[in-house]
């Protein structure tokens, strides 16, 4: 049996027992991604399962204040984790993956094809369809920290090569 995390809160009360801005993230964050896995391990002999701990994996600068890691790779969505710095920026693109994601620290703004605007907050998630143009900025005083996914796979942003 799993047990709860008291911790975790309604978004409104958006404290999650650390101090924000204190260079790290979340205690919970890699406890609960290693309890998820752990969890489903048990389904290896079904069919195989690949686990990865966070802290394991690469974490890299892809433009000047925004930082990414890959979580896991299958084949046909992966995960990664999402950090912007204030003032940082991912530039205008668009790919053919759908895209989710949850804000669990600081804003993110989106800036779509149009000049709309779009703010998610701190325990808010968004969708991005396929091929929708976007850029993502951290307009904020705060480190903006998320989880994203991508279908199929994203092993690297397509933005990076131009």
């Amino acid at each position: 049996m799993v047990p709860a995390y008291p911790e975790l809160r309604h978004p409104a009360s958006y404290t999650f027992g650390f101090a924000p801005g204190n260079g790290g993230d979340p205690p919970w964050v890699p406890l609960l991604v290693r309890r998820v896995a752990n969890r489903f391990a048990r389904l290896a002999p079904l069919g195989g399962m690949d686990t990865q701990v966070p802290g394991e994996n690469e974490t890299v600068e892809v433009s000047e204040g925004v930082f990414l890691t890959q979580l896991a790779i299958g084949e046909r969505m992966s995960i990664q984790h999402l950090r912007i710095e204030p003032g940082g920026e991912v530039p205008m693109h668009d790919h053919h993956h759908e895209q989710l994601g949850f804000v669990y620290e600081g804003t993110q703004t989106f800036l779509l094809e149009d000049d709309e605007t779009v703010d998610i907050d701190a325990g808010e998630s968004y969708y991005l369809e396929s091929e929708e143009p976007h850029a993502a900025l951290n307009l904020g005083d705060e480190t903006m920290r998320a989880i994203d996914i991508f279908s199929p796979p994203r092993p690297n942003p397509s933005w990076l090569d131009e």
